[in-house]
């Protein structure tokens, strides 16, 4: 019987802001053949530094004045990637 081929998890992701709060909110993400196992956040801010976090939810800290581009990388449970990039919101 021929094994069905691994499907790759879908990376799904919420970036939200609260003054110089950025919230990452993966739990969004799935995986139709298996499960999430891991996720990997990249922070690319400004300055040209980037912050690496690793979690279903994260947060950082970002100037109002500034903004970051996040992408998250999802891998399953067979070691599939998936990965979306974002731009967090402006500070109002």
């Amino acid at each position: 019987e021929a094994q069905a081929a691994n499907a790759r998890p879908v990376a799904a992701i919420s970036v939200s802001r609260d003054g110089e709060r950025i919230g990452l909110d993966a739990s969004a993400s799935t995986d139709s053949d298996g499960a999430v196992a891991n996720i990997d956040w990249y922070v690319q801010h400004a300055d040209g530094t980037e912050e690496v976090l690793t979690g279903t939810r994260a947060t950082t800290t970002v100037p109002t004045d500034k903004q970051v581009s996040v992408t998250a990388v999802v891998t399953d449970n067979q070691g599939k990637e998936d990965f979306t990039t974002q731009t967090s919101p402006a500070a109002g």
